[in-house]
């Protein structure tokens, strides 16, 4: 099931775009940041996940936290982990559902009530009370409301109020037919009866009118709830929302009342916050504040799988749960856990955030986004919304955005431009950085140490900025600093650690001033001089982080510490087992000292000392994405994570709402040999289904069978298992559950037996041991004499025999030795079998099982970072004239010498050399644009040429090769196939023009 961002309109201040006949501009509107939430989690079950037809009536909870809701199909039951269904008499559907004291629960439907019973036995079980009506109501009608106490239950028909307390079942009074004739409402504890003579409460003895009921004489009531200082909050069917206070009935919240009156409602619901929701058959749901402001509204354009809202239920967990005309709802109300989406404008993945100016920026592959929130021009209704507004202006695919003083810094593959105009601004102003136009920047970090600079990290290496006037200008890059440097930081002594993709962490103990302005300083060829004391820790793509006092290092194998003195990666105890794949590659640390890190799911690592207690890992498994490319800790608390699914926003308590004490798993068992407590020895299953009572996400489930299991078993989410062939006996199930805080709950446990078969019934086993007693006794008492005539003779032969034995256990004990080194060298050889495996046997280089394999590592890491990669091969000109004319024994020492040239030029890490067919060979140069390739393949074709290779086969005399080279920089749609079928073509290109020469384009 998955998880659904809601529409969730929020109070903001919503600016204007406009567009100009010349160009697009953008308009500012003043920063509304406590308005900055965005749309809740919603998740929705469909009539194939709950097993019925998907028209939903009623909702409640019982108290051991089960849901039920009223279907067309009869009652469904959710634990949390399995739907199921109870059907009533004649198929009879649920209109009305509702849980009383002693964990009872009512049912209503078409002319049918009663009980549902037996919730923790042998399984649900329904029981009619249509029997047990009395003779002034034999024929109610159909159920349409049923209200639960403490003492029993009402249940409203179409002809009459009955109320159910233990086992009596009684008229309270007689009810009007017909529509609108009556509306039913529980308001804490006390039950509201509507009818066209007007408002009434309803006891045991019968109904009477409430002290200014008299007002909503013949003014239908469609809602009533609970407000403050022990007023009612009534909605009337096309009037709108007012306030009951004794006899006077005062009109409430202009905008929220004009809703209502403009939709026909369902239902309302007073949330634990204080908040009222109100549910609609024609418009979805509305939120409505303590102050009578709007706080949300829900429909089918934010989420909703229907605007047929029919009942509300805020269930204990501070979630709200709703019944619709198709299928049922759960909104994460309570939650601080929010996110933004296409919903609200947010159309690509966020891939860096900043704060500037009051607003929220938001750099995405797509372009710029501004987060925006207020009330539209000429909404009348003034329906607050909250969007993220493309900004125009700039290029696509930004990587960086960094404030500095009164600007931001951004970091664009196009560049670094200046993002002006502050709060009173009308409009952004962008300024291309001079000399930046050719560079690709992924990071832009401020120096600590000098205000005037600023590094940037780019796929060309290192670079820097420096301040000039009221703006910046390009210094040049680093000389000698490794390309694609992705994270940045700058140590107290000014040293600079950078996290690259292909050269792990590089470490610049000093970089040079900027030199003296020179003639071409200020474009991207310009350089300082070489730094001093650069040195490698560690190889391949690692990401470098300075949070929480200590020096991150991401790496393909997880977390580890940068020893900045022995210049060398450790263990770092408290992460690890974090992320022992090597996916995360951010790290941050909020104004709290929690550490939030970019897993997936995202994890949070709760500061020392916290409330978190000793579980301080938090999986956020509510953020249901497969990527996270930025997470932003402002001072205020609030989290901002960057994701595929959208931006997400938490604003406390880790994303979820206060969590209450984790309730015992629900256990339930099915035998297929029948009964469970008892179980015949020949037993064909055991079937043990499991269900937190929790409907958040992430419970986790551990077990473990007495006495068969001598420990706990893994945490799993799989919500069942199933047992065959146990050995008879008595046995013990215990079962506990976890939430994604780490909360452990009560155990759960079920005792039952497998009874032995017939035949090992302790009497049959009695007599059976009683026999083999007399048995043995008889054969003893024979064997005996013959044995203690044979004693002497064994007497005898032991001295013989003890000698004999002595000698078999040193022979034995050489034989040992023996099988112990034959060992070792097995493993040895198989070991380096392993390795002749991605090797070709003639060469010595790389064959073609490793080429694909490393081909397809180095695709994927491309497309990951933008990288350019390409792809030659190499085929010896008129190799088979070689071979005809001077052997195939010359040809394979040729193809030797051919191979021992290309391995000993490709240096980089990363670099292959293969051999792809019978005279071809295959170069994988990942890291490289077309133009470094073509360098290469002249060097290659050039050495070949000096080997001198005599070849009377071919025109020259000599051995002469060709080179076929593809490039590209992978996009997500395309294939890898098409770096093969470049280079394939472009190797023919090289031979139609005469051989002996390097083809090659992007592809």
């Amino acid at each position: 099931m998955a998880k659904i961002p809601v529409g969730w309109l929020l109070s903001a201040v919503v600016a204007v775009v406009a567009a100009a006949s010349a160009r697009e501009t953008f308009a500012l509107a003043p920063p509304r940041s406590a308005g900055e939430a965005g749309l809740p989690l919603l998740e929705v079950f469909t009539a194939p996940q709950y097993g019925a037809r998907s028209q939903n009536f009623a909702l409640a909870q019982d108290r051991l936290g089960l849901l039920y809701a009223g279907n067309l199909d009869g009652l469904l039951v959710y634990d949390g982990a399995w739907w199921r269904r109870l059907e009533l008499p004649g198929s009879s559907a649920v209109f009305a559902v509702a849980a009383g004291g002693g964990n009872r629960v009512a049912v209503g439907g078409v002319a049918e009530l009663g009980l549902v019973e037996d919730l923790r036995g042998s399984g649900l079980r329904y029981r009619s009370l249509v029997a047990d009506l009395p003779a002034d109501c034999r024929s109610p009608g159909n159920v349409v409301a049923v209200h639960g106490d403490e003492r029993g239950f009402w249940f409203v028909a179409d002809t009459c109020l009955l109320r159910l307390e233990g086992e009596r079942l009684w008229r309270v009074a007689p009810l009007p037919a017909g529509r609108p004739a009556k509306a039913s409402f529980q308001v804490d504890g006390r039950l509201f009866v509507w009818t066209r003579d007007g408002l009434h409460e309803a006891d045991a003895g019968g109904l009477r009118l409430t002290p200014g009921g008299e007002q909503l004489r013949e003014r239908p009531l469609e809602a009533l709830v609970a407000w403050s200082s022990g007023r009612l909050l009534a909605a009337l069917r096309g009037e709108g929302l007012f306030l009951l206070d004794g006899t006077r009935l005062e009109r409430f919240a202009p905008t929220a009342s004009a809703w209502a009156a403009a939709h026909q409602l369902s239902s309302a619901v007073r949330l634990g916050d204080g908040r009222v929701a109100f549910g609609s058959f024609d418009g979805g749901l509305l939120l409505l504040d303590a102050d009578g402001s709007i706080a949300g509204q829900v429909d089918s354009s934010a989420g909703l799988s229907s605007d047929t809202v029919s009942a509300l239920l805020a269930d204990r967990e501070g979630a709200l749960w709703a019944a619709m005309q198709s299928g049922i709802a759960r909104i994460e109300t309570g939650s601080s856990l929010s996110v933004l989406d296409a919903r609200r404008g947010l159309t690509s993945t966020p891939t860096a955030l900043a704060r500037h100016a009051g607003h929220l920026w938001i750099g995405s592959h797509a372009g710029l986004f501004v987060l925006r929130g207020g009330v539209r021009a000429g909404d009348e209704s003034a329906t607050p919304s909250l969007r993220a507004e493309r900004v125009p202006g700039l290029p696509a695919r930004l990587w960086a955005l960094t404030p500095v003083a009164s600007i931001v810094l951004i970091g664009t593959a196009r560049g670094v431009f200046e993002l002006r105009g502050g709060e009173g601004a009308t409009t952004p102003d962008f300024r291309q950085v001079p000399g930046t136009e050719e560079l690709t920047v992924y990071e832009v970090m401020a120096s600590r140490a000098d205000p005037d600079t600023v590094w940037l990290g780019m796929a060309e290496g290192l670079g820097r900025l420096r301040r000039a006037g009221d703006g910046w200008r390009f210094a040049g890059k680093i000389a000698g600093v490794p390309p694609y440097v992705r994270s940045l930081v700058e140590r107290p002594d000014g040293s600079l650690l950078l996290g690259t993709v292909f050269d792990g962490i590089v470490r610049i103990g000093t970089v040079p001033p900027v030199p003296s302005r020179a003639a071409g300083e200020g474009t991207a060829a310009a350089e300082a001089a070489a730094p001093v004391g650069i040195e490698s820790i560690g190889t391949g793509e690692m990401t470098v982080a300075e949070v929480g006092g200590r020096l991150l290092a991401m790496t393909p194998v997880g977390f580890r510490l940068l020893d900045e003195r022995r210049r060398r990666l450790v263990e770092d105890p408290e992460l690890a087992g974090l992320d022992p794949a090597g996916r995360a590659f951010l790290a941050a640390q909020d104004p709290a000292g929690n550490l939030w890190f970019n897993t997936v799911p995202p994890t949070v690592v709760a500061a020392p000392g916290s409330a978190a207690g000793d579980d301080r890992w938090h999986r956020l498994v509510a953020i249901a994405a497969s990527d996270v490319q930025v997470i932003l800790a402002e001072p205020d608390g609030v989290v901002w994570i960057g994701t595929d699914r959208g931006l997400y926003r938490i604003a406390g308590a880790f994303g979820m709402a206060p969590e209450h004490e984790v309730p015992a798993p629900v256990l339930r068992a099915s035998s297929a040999g029948g009964e469970v407590t008892s179980m015949p020895h020949d037993f064909r299953r055991l079937r043990l289904e499991f269900a937190p009572r929790s409907f958040r996400p992430g419970v986790e489930y551990q077990f473990r069978l007495d006495p068969l299991d001598v420990g706990w078993g893994e945490w799993t989410g799989v919500a069942f298992t199933e047992y065959t062939n146990l050995d008879p006996g008595e046995y013990r199930f215990r079962l506990r559950s976890r939430s994604a805080s780490g909360a452990t709950s009560p155990e759960s446990e079920l005792r039952f037996g497998v009874r032995p078969a017939w035949y090992a019934t302790r009497w049959m086993l009695l007599g059976a041991a009683l026999l083999a007693f007399v048995t043995v006794r008889a054969w003893v008492a024979f064997r005996s004499r013959r044995l203690r005539r044979r004693a002497a003779e064994l007497e005898a032969r032991v001295a013989e025999q003890t000698e004999e034995l002595r000698r078999t256990v040193v022979d034995l004990e050489v034989v040992r030795r023996e099988v112990e080194q034959k060992n070792a060298l097995l493993e040895r050889a198989n070991a380096r079998l392993e390795s002749l495996t991605l090797l070709d046997e003639l060469t010595g280089v790389a064959n073609r099982r490793q080429l694909q394999k490393s081909l397809a590592d180095e695709w994927s890491r491309a497309r990951r970072h933008e990288l350019a990669i390409a792809f030659a091969l190499v085929d010896l000109d008129h190799f088979k004239g070689l071979n005809d004319s001077h052997g195939h024994s010359a040809g394979d020492r040729c193809l030797q010498e051919v191979a021992s040239l290309l391995r000993g030029e490709l240096r980089r890490p990363g670099d292959l050399v293969a051999r792809y067919g019978g005279e071809e060979f295959a170069l994988l140069l990942p890291g490289t644009g077309l133009d470094g390739a073509q360098a290469l393949c002249e060097r290659l074709r050039a050495g070949i040429a000096r080997l001198a290779i005599v070849n009377a086969g071919a025109p020259a005399g000599v051995l002469s090769a060709s080179f076929g080279i593809a490039a590209t920089v992978p996009r997500s749609e395309q294939e890898m196939a098409t770096l093969f079928e470049g280079a394939d073509r472009a190797l023919y290109e090289a031979k139609a023009a005469g051989r002996n020469r390097v083809c090659g384009d992007w592809c």
